[in-house]
């Protein structure tokens, strides 16, 4: 039996190890474009438009202080002529149930009776949806009112959609041209609408 010896590796045998790889340098970022001279049309049309969105965020921003002037003239015991100072002379008010009323003194008169039924009510206009067109524009918003009915004091909620119709009067003032609105329940306080929607 022949012995057989093995010879330890030496250090130049055993393999190195590997650098690191070096990442990659960036690519560098694209050249700039070159600059385009804005001509005075070009400028003009850039002020024009942007005039334009400013005037459509300022129109959106008067209808919804109209809305809640008239919010806070029905709070304000129906106050008859303060609401119909909202109005054009030719416009419309409705409401399913109180009726259609057609022209600023028939609206200053519907609401001249309606303090004795509506004894109190605050008015929540919510999520307006406002789409302004040049001199006339529309919304949709969701009404919520607490409120108290008749002689007998019986506490209700209501809410509703009320859609609406705007144009930009004399003196850059925008008015009610029309205002229509449809309940979604008529509740007696102590039921709740998922009881009794409508009474």
């Amino acid at each position: 039996m022949t012995e057989t010896s093995e010879t330890p590796e030496t250090p130049e045998a055993i393999a190195a190890p590997e650098a690191p790889e070096t990442p990659a340098a960036p690519e560098p970022p694209p050249p700039p474009k070159p600059y385009r001279k804005r001509t005075p049309r070009m400028l003009h049309e850039m002020v024009q438009e942007l005039w334009d969105r400013v005037q459509v965020l300022e129109d959106a921003n008067e209808i919804r202080n109209l809305k809640a002037e008239y919010a806070a003239a029905c709070d304000d015991n129906y106050n008859p002529d303060r609401i119909a100072a909202l109005f054009v002379e030719d416009a419309v008010w409705e409401s399913e149930g109180l009726g259609r009323f057609e022209g600023r003194e028939a609206i200053r008169e519907f609401f001249r009776g309606i303090s004795s039924h509506f004894v109190f009510a605050l008015h929540y206009g919510l999520n307006p949806h406002i789409e302004i067109d040049g001199d006339t524009a529309r919304a949709r918003w969701y009404l919520f009112m607490p409120c108290t009915v008749g002689e007998n004091g019986q506490a209700m909620w209501r809410a509703g959609i009320d859609d609406e119709e705007y144009i930009r009067a004399e003196g850059n003032q925008w008015m009610f041209k029309s205002k229509k609105s449809a309940p979604i329940f008529n509740t007696p306080y102590e039921d709740g609408w998922a009881k009794t929607r409508f009474v």
